[in-house]
């Protein structure tokens, strides 16, 4: 049987042919697998930069929003010391006022008790006189 494809001369062989194309398809491929690897790795930088900025952009919302709620809790706390504040000094005042209303009692009740002092005294000598006159009268006038 006559072989159906000439011999090919050598260095030029079909299988250098595939070879090359073959290595020229691979680096084709390897250069387009490279380039989109590139294009993964900008992507993913990109991402990467804009979920930082997100996260930044959440951590100083929630540092506004933990301020503003300090500030708000600060002043509602001063209010209500505040209000405590007046109702001790309003408490302590009205203290004041009563113990001075008790001794305004007291200084009058002992002016009272010295006057009710003597006018028991005055009773008790007037009794007691008016005793020993009728004992006097009593033992001069003729008892049995």
């Amino acid at each position: 049987m006559p072989r159906k494809k000439a011999p090919t001369p050598e260095g030029n062989t079909d299988s250098d042919t595939d070879n090359q194309a073959s290595q020229s398809r691979e680096s084709a491929v390897m250069a387009a697998i490279l380039a989109k690897h590139g294009k993964i790795r900008t992507r993913r930088a990109e991402i990467r930069k804009q979920i930082e900025q997100d996260y930044m952009q959440g951590i100083t919302d929630l540092k506004a929003r933990v301020a503003k709620h300090y500030e708000t809790e600060s002043a509602k706390r001063s209010e209500i010391m505040s209000k405590q504040l007046d109702q001790l000094s309003k408490a302590i005042e009205k203290k004041a006022e009563c113990e001075v209303a008790i001794l305004k009692l007291m200084d009058s009740l002992a002016d009272e008790g010295s006057v009710l002092s003597m006018l028991m005294s005055a009773v008790h000598s007037g009794r007691r006189d008016a005793v020993n006159a009728a004992a006097t009268s009593y033992g001069q006038g003729g008892g049995t």
